[in-house]
């Protein structure tokens, strides 16, 4: 049986000398090196893990090949949190239908505005978090 012209063609088309460092970097390889990086940063006592109102925050730190030089140095981070709770009446803050000046873009969140029953563990780093997730979690008690 002879192959079809997609059959002989395919193996040219998709693969390069750069398909390995391409999946790593963008491709599933980077949503696999993500996952790799959880680390709970927030945390229940070992007795209330399992209770349904628990709270708890895990994040994924990871420092991206193709940042790792210039101002882009920094590692990325995304968070996830379970039964985190807010306060609005301590938030801050106005609505423009333009783009604000540089520094007044985000909200403002008062010491307490954020609270949750689990405790910050020693992966907890402030300086890591994005700007406007410092002035909502960096004020968490």
């Amino acid at each position: 049986v002879g192959l079809s012209t997609t059959d002989r063609l395919l193996p040219n088309i998709l693969r390069s000398d750069f398909d390995e460092e391409c999946e790593h970097r963008f491709g599933l390889g980077l949503s696999d090196n993500w996952r790799n990086t959880k680390e709970e940063w927030c945390t229940m006592p070992s007795h209330q893990k399992d209770d349904d109102d628990a709270s708890s925050i895990h994040c994924y730190p990871y420092h991206q090949e193709h940042k790792k030089q210039g101002r882009r140095a920094q590692k990325d981070m995304f968070c996830e949190g379970k039964n985190i709770f807010i306060d609005f009446n301590q938030i801050k803050g106005t609505h423009s239908k333009t783009k604000p000046p540089l520094g007044s873009q985000y909200l403002n969140f008062g010491s307490g505005a954020t609270f949750a029953s689990c405790q910050k563990t020693g992966k907890w780093t402030d300086s890591l978090f994005m700007p406007h997730m410092a002035r909502q979690l960096g004020r968490m008690v």
